[in-house]
């Protein structure tokens, strides 16, 4: 998942250049690319791809530890943590049957 998120953004990093490089009215703004519209443009970008990553792993770290300690419970017989929802628990029950 970082991995694509990461590639993603090196795309879009190189997409921002290109704009600035041949959009007339880009260009303008920075025609070196070492102006503020083109850094405070690359740091939008590298800011908005952090939150994208991060939110993206979160929702699923969460879910894939919670999948395996309820696995890991299951098959050892002892009961599942009480936070866990019961469909989880009746899922992770028969899938050990």
């Amino acid at each position: 998942m970082i991995d694509a998120v990461i590639g993603l953004y090196l795309n879009f990093f190189v997409l921002i250049a290109q704009l600035f490089g041949k959009v007339p009215a880009l260009k303008a703004l920075a025609p070196t690319q070492t102006e503020a519209p083109f850094k405070v443009a690359q740091f939008t970008a590298l800011v908005a791809f952090l939150l994208l990553g991060i939110f993206a792993t979160r929702g699923v770290r969460n879910e894939q530890l919670r999948t395996a300690w309820c696995v890991a419970f299951a098959s050892a017989g002892t009961t599942v943590f009480p936070s866990f929802r019961e469909t989880e628990y009746s899922t992770v029950v028969s899938l050990r049957r």
